[in-house]
């Protein structure tokens, strides 16, 4: 644990594993999401096609959950990644971050649904911003599952971006087109 003054604060860092266990962490996170965008890359040339692919993958090899005896390790991106297994601000970090490597501009977005704290991501395809929630696509199985919301019926979110929101690839096309 290491401290810090800062204007009459005192602030304290808590780190969950060492220096040599996060640069491993970090080399295999990193194998990883190349490893990862490798196979989207193979999907087509369009950014949507490439982030379908991506929640393709995670719908097919992550999992919702907490990890037994875990030092919260479910709540981060490195989790999701090589561990299959996050809550749903580990899934969306996992996410800007495969999205980061494609080009693809993604966001993480924090705020509530029905009530409780929740995290999805909103993404730039097509021309326009929409929302697409992984956890919920994975929790149902369904790589369309919430893709494409521009109206939070169920959530709120807790930092407003100033970005017009239009869903130019609904799941209606890309069903068609990868049909």
């Amino acid at each position: 644990m290491e401290e810090c003054r800062y204007m009459a604060q005192v602030i304290r860092f808590q780190y969950s594993c060492s220096y040599r266990e996060w640069t491993d962490r970090k080399a295999k996170i990193t194998e990883k999401i190349n490893e990862i965008v490798r196979q989207a890359k193979l999907s087509g040339i369009e950014d949507w096609k490439k982030a379908y692919a991506v929640v393709r993958y995670c719908v097919n090899n992550w999992h919702y959950g907490r990890i037994e005896n875990s030092t919260k390790l479910e709540y981060t991106a490195y989790s999701a990644i090589i561990n299959n297994t996050a809550v749903c601000m580990g899934i969306s970090l996992a996410i800007c971050s495969i999205f980061k490597e494609l080009g693809i501009p993604c966001r993480y977005i924090r705020g509530t649904r029905n009530g409780e704290g929740h995290a999805w991501n909103m993404v730039f395809l097509c021309g326009g911003w929409f929302y697409i929630d992984v956890t919920d696509a994975i929790c149902r199985k369904d790589p369309l599952y919430h893709w494409g919301m521009v109206h939070l019926l169920d959530r709120s979110i807790f930092e407003n971006s100033s970005e017009v929101l239009s869903c130019n690839c609904t799941p209606e096309f890309i069903r068609k087109m990868t049909c």
